[in-house]
């Protein structure tokens, strides 16, 4: 059998085990309080591992999955979200940013995703919650901006965007990571380009 039908067979195993990585990570970080998301890091590490349309898949899957279970239905509206991750996720990849032996491309990566999506985020929150989340993540450094800066709506947006640039800058570490310690072992094994 060739590399390439290999890995087309794996395709969907692989869309199922980003949903659920994401989907158990998510579920953790609200179980023990931590004040970032988590939910994206296996969404990279699928576009690094097999491509674009399965990150955007799995990713896709793990919000039909949130929606069902904790969202409610206009969650799923959060895919454009996990889709943005992705697309800028394989963008940088093939930009060269996405790689552990290049730290700044990688924390660029993880600031230019979590700025674009704290945007995206204050779009989508009014249709799926009606108005801002209540229950979002970013409440532990809410009193400490509002604090600093005298006023809660500019301590809304830094907040949103201290949370959104840390935990999308660590879920592509994760990624990159994953991926050097997992992937390119596999891509140097002798045999693996005689497919390509």
């Amino acid at each position: 059998m060739s590399r390439g039908r290999k890995v087309a067979g794996s395709v969907p195993a692989l869309v199922i085990a980003v949903a659920t990585l994401d989907y158990l990570s998510a579920r953790s970080a609200d179980a023990l309080g931590i004040p970032f998301y988590l939910d994206t890091w296996a969404t990279s590490a699928g576009v690094l591992a097999a491509g674009l349309v399965p990150g955007i898949a799995g990713g896709a899957l793990y919000c039909a999955l949130m929606a069902a279970t904790m969202w409610g239905p206009t969650g799923i509206v959060w895919t454009i979200s996990t889709t943005n991750v992705a697309l800028l996720t394989w963008t940088f990849a093939r930009r060269g940013w996405i790689d552990v032996e290049r730290p700044l491309g990688l924390l660029s990566a993880g600031i230019v995703t979590g700025a674009l999506n704290t945007l995206l985020a204050a779009f989508l929150e009014p249709i799926v919650y009606g108005t801002r989340n209540p229950f979002d993540k970013s409440m532990l450094f809410r009193e400490l901006f509002q604090k600093s800066l005298g006023s809660w709506g500019g301590a809304l947006h830094l907040d949103d965007l201290l949370v959104e640039i840390t935990d999308k800058t660590v879920s592509i570490i994760v990624a990159a990571a994953i991926a050097a310690l997992l992937l390119e072992p596999l891509r140097g094994a002798p045999g693996a380009n005689a497919a390509e």
